[in-house]
């Protein structure tokens, strides 16, 4: 298919350029959010060490766990974009934290009454993965309903510092929890967590548009439309190589996610105490990259500030298999780790306002959960190819080699994309892919 230009999604009715402190509908989705995403790191904690200390289960099982969560992403990452952009957003966005919060909620319950097993931890993994895979087609898809076009880049740098502020708070909350009152209670701060994220969605007042023509279509028609989202992102000029990029990238990242924290303290001999202090302090990064991406593009243009995040994940990264036994290299990594975040949280927050604001929005919601079924493929990969590498030739080699892969990525995005030529997104037009896919 031949390049096409794109159409900007239209300005929604809320409020005017201006200050999103004082949007009470936004600060609405922020907060919930907010809340969620701590509650939902307290969970990626507590779970798996209930099936550790609760039902006495394997290092093998504990692995099908986490692997039970993340199958959903790759089974229904595709067809979730095309329900999504059939249905109203925030009410499906409802429906899935309620579902959660009654999920995460049956395993305190189940383990007071001595009936927890790790067969419902699996169907717990598995459908609040299931779910989060529609809640987040959805999330990415209604911020631009909610706030002006010239908000978005500010909206999504707010919502993107709330993953940094998680990362920080998260784990350290969790760990008390487990302590105070075990692991299958301190699961029901996450499901208390997703009560406090649907009681927020249901008082925003905005109202959404009526339902598309599409939503009383059969559901055989939607393998059709999941390929239209497809055809739209292999076919747009400007999407593609955004896209491809960040799901290459994320082949890297999952690599050196899963190796680095092995490495320090196998090779670097770190104690558990300083793994922890570095991990705080770096996270502090992310939540720095949240509050500047919006002045960053104010002056340098999305385009601009989305390739320099980009280019700037590697340095980071490969701070690790340089850094030096001890103090220095401890101080080494922490100040890599922050500018991966820092870099991290910019270009998330930057590549979906690029995304809000040159997709159609009848085909938002299939291009958002395309674009994170690629990564969750990938990741899946990267992982398993990185353990493989790791154990052939080491693991300072395959941080290395993670790193180097990870900028040869961002390069390729640098010299493939015509953004690199373009401080704005204005002045674009619809082209017949934008036509057809209405």
């Amino acid at each position: 298919m031949g390049e096409t230009s794109v159409q900007a999604a239209p300005a929604p009715a809320p409020a005017g350029p201006g200050s999103l402190w004082r949007h009470r509908n936004f600060m609405l989705l922020w907060g919930g959010q907010s809340v969620s995403l701590v509650g939902s790191a307290v969970s990626t904690l507590a779970l798996p060490l209930v099936a550790l200390t609760v039902l006495k289960s394997s290092t093998f099982q504990i692995g099908a766990l986490t692997a039970a969560s993340g199958l959903p992403a790759v089974l229904f990452g595709l067809p979730a974009g095309a329900f999504v952009d059939r249905w109203r957003k925030r009410r499906l966005m409802i429906w899935c934290d309620l579902a959660r919060a009654l999920a995460l909620g049956s395993v305190p319950v189940a383990a007071v009454a001595g009936r927890l097993t790790l067969a419902q931890l699996y169907a717990v993994a598995f459908v609040t993965g299931a779910l989060a895979v529609f809640f987040d087609a959805a999330y990415q898809s209604y911020l631009p309903r909610l706030v002006t076009r010239q908000q978005l880049m500010q909206g999504n740098g707010k919502l993107s510092s709330s993953d940094g502020i998680a990362l920080l708070v998260g784990p350290s909350l969790g760990g008390f929890l487990v302590g105070l009152v075990g692991a299958a209670k301190a699961v029901t701060a996450d499901a208390l967590s997703y009560l406090v994220s649907a009681l927020s969605l249901a008082l925003i007042r905005e109202p959404e548009p009526e339902r598309r023509p599409e939503r009383r279509r059969p559901v055989r028609t939607i393998p059709a439309e999941v390929g239209q989202g497809l055809r739209y992102l292999m076919g747009d000029r400007l999407i593609r190589p955004v896209v491809l990029s960040n799901a290459t990238g994320s082949f890297f990242l999952a690599a050196l996610n899963a190796l680095w924290m092995v490495y320090a303290v196998r090779n670097l001999d770190w104690s558990a105490h300083a793994l922890g202090l570095v991990l705080g302090l770096g996270s502090l990064g992310g939540i720095l990259g949240g509050f500047i991406a919006g002045p960053l593009t104010e002056r340098f243009g999305v385009p601009r500030v989305m390739l320099a995040a980009r280019l700037a994940l590697a340095p980071g990264e490969l701070v690790i298999p340089l850094a030096p036994r001890g103090l220095p290299g401890q101080a080494a990594v922490a100040a890599g780790f922050a500018l991966v975040l820092v870099a991290g949280i910019m270009f998330n927050s930057t590549q979906r306002t690029f995304r809000q604001l040159v997709c159609p929005p009848a085909l938002l919601g299939r291009l958002n959960a395309s674009t994170r079924w690629l990564q969750w493929c990938l990741r899946l990969l990267g992982a398993l190819g990185g353990g493989a590498l790791a154990t052939a030739c080491g693991l300072r080699l395959t941080l290395f080699v993670a790193s180097v892969g990870l900028f040869l990525t961002a390069v390729s995005l640098f010299v493939l994309t015509p953004l690199r030529r373009m401080r704005d997104l204005s002045g674009l037009e619809p082209g017949p892919e934008t036509e057809a896919a209405r």
